[in-house]
């Protein structure tokens, strides 16, 4: 389009036999400063003369004319000096000895000019040529407002497309989330060493202030997230997982901050990387410390300085997203190492939570069994209403490596392969090789019986259903049982409901 004007001013002065021909245009519709958007001249001509020249600020006298939108005319510089020095001077210095100034009127209610100028010779113009000027002016008037239109319009498509690209992406990333996280166990136990862990997580999370979760792969550190998110004043915005050990290191920083079209080989479209997702909610980087070196710096950026940039990008972005990290790694031996840097480490690490192993909670065992159990029978189709002692005791021996991740699936394994709707396990578990007599003796002296943490879980589901047994929503339901057999089972567990 710039091109296209151009060749029209040059006709336009060529065969107007002008030296100089510019068009000047106001910034909107209701602005009465105009600007000098375009300008030819002949070789002779020494210019640009109003290229690049702020008209209100070097040229008051005419600017004053200019704002009265009628034609502007004078045949000679003298008659400027006394009224108009600056115009003068800058007259006699490129040599201007007549010019004129025709309105015009654009499609979008901007008002502009149309001006020729003759250099170092008088000329003079008729009146059917300044009327052609005006039509001129009101064509190339148009044609500019069409073209600010358009671009415009443009921009605003680009915005909504990148708006519904982030609510697809968005809406994507947390059915992930839901098929993930919610699927998952909740956080149950009534161990010291366990809820003092939820008091922490219930102190900080109405705060904006990191948290840095550590512990044992399978200790809940995922859920603890959740749950810092969902008591936060976030909980109405998203929470964005990144696994940072699960991408390779190529695709991570694409992954956190997203690439423009065109940043690497196979960026074929712009993506969204997953802390603008996670804008005014919050963002949970799991196994924070397999995170690359070289993108260490820039997660210590984000959480300085809430600025990051795009892959391909120089642009900077805010992001206002609270950070969870964890990790099950010792963070303090990659630091000796030079794998991990110290100053993200403090930043990450004002508010640490440790989740605590399962072994150091062997007194929420037997209540974990059994809400695993509730959770399973219905998916898996079979009922269990017993767990055998001697299956407990391994349970609560056993070291578990693999934590509460690892309990629930040996517990689905278990329910799978128990033929009786008593929970059996057999030699395929491989606590039962490392128990010796001694220690299930040993585990007959805890505290807490089989049908204690029994009773205690039928009474919290029964107290959640407001004590209604049958039919949908009931306990019996909950429980994966039928009727008749949980009524058994409160009966023989002395279970009764409160009296009002």
């Amino acid at each position: 389009m710039d091109t296209r004007i151009y060749e029209a001013i040059e006709k336009i002065g060529r065969v107007s036999d002008a030296d100089l021909c510019v068009i000047l245009l106001s910034d909107h519709p209701n602005s009465d400063i105009c600007e000098v958007i375009h300008e030819w001249f002949v070789d002779a001509v020494d210019g640009p003369v109003f290229v690049g020249v702020r008209l209100v600020d070097s040229l008051p006298w005419l600017t004053r004319h200019l704002k009265k939108r009628k034609r502007i005319s004078f045949d000679s510089s003298d008659n400027l000096a006394l009224e108009a020095p600056a115009e003068a001077e800058l007259f006699d210095r490129i040599g201007i000895q007549t010019m004129v100034w025709e309105p015009f009127q654009a499609a979008d209610g901007r008002y502009g000019y149309l001006g020729l100028a003759s250099v170092d010779r008088g000329r003079e113009w008729s009146d059917s040529t300044f009327t052609q000027l005006g039509f001129c002016g009101n064509i190339i008037g148009d044609a500019i407002a069409h073209q600010r239109a358009h671009v415009t319009l443009k921009q605003a498509f680009n915005e909504i497309e990148a708006l519904k690209e982030k609510l697809v992406v968005e809406n994507e990333t947390l059915r992930q989330e839901v098929d993930v996280l919610y699927a998952d166990d909740e956080l149950i136990g009534k161990s010291h060493v366990f809820r003092a862990a939820i008091y922490q997580v219930e102190q900080v999370a109405s705060t904006d202030s990191t948290v840095l979760l550590l512990g044992e792969t399978g200790t809940g550190k995922g859920l603890i997230a959740r749950r810092i998110h969902e008591l936060s004043g976030r909980s109405q915005r998203p929470m964005i997982t990144v696994n940072c050990a699960a991408l390779p290191s190529s695709l991570i920083e694409s992954e956190l901050f997203g690439h423009e079209k065109g940043a690497f080989t196979g960026a074929m479209t712009q993506k969204i990387g997953r802390f603008e997702l996670a804008h005014g909610g919050t963002i949970f980087l799991d196994e924070v410390g397999d995170l690359p070196t070289e993108l260490q710096a820039k997660l210590l950026r984000v959480l300085q300085d809430k600025e990051f940039e795009r892959l391909g990008s120089s642009t900077p972005r805010t992001v206002d997203a609270r950070v969870i990290a964890a990790t099950n790694r010792d963070l303090d031996q990659l630091i000796e190492q030079g794998e991990f840097r110290a100053d993200l480490y403090y930043r990450l690490g004002v508010f640490p939570i440790r989740a605590p192993a399962l072994r150091e909670r062997r007194s929420d065992i037997p209540l974990l069994v059994w809400f695993f159990i509730s959770e399973l029978q219905h998916r898996l189709g079979k009922e269990v209403n017993e767990v055998s002692a001697q299956a407990m005791d391994v349970f609560t021996a056993y070291a578990w490596p693999g934590n509460v991740r690892e309990l629930k699936n040996i517990i689905e394994r278990a329910m799978i392969l128990s033929p009786t709707p008593v929970l059996q396990l057999d030699d395929w578990f491989p606590g039962h090789l490392e128990l010796t007599s001694n220690s299930l003796q040993a585990l007959g002296q805890r505290g807490e019986t089989i049908e204690e943490v029994e009773r205690a879980h039928m009474e919290k589901v029964l107290a959640a259903c407001d004590w209604k047994i049958r039919g949908e929503g009931g306990a019996a339901e909950r429980l994966g049982l039928k009727r008749t057999t949980l009524q058994s089972r409160m009966k023989k567990l002395g279970i009764q409901r409160p009296r009002a």
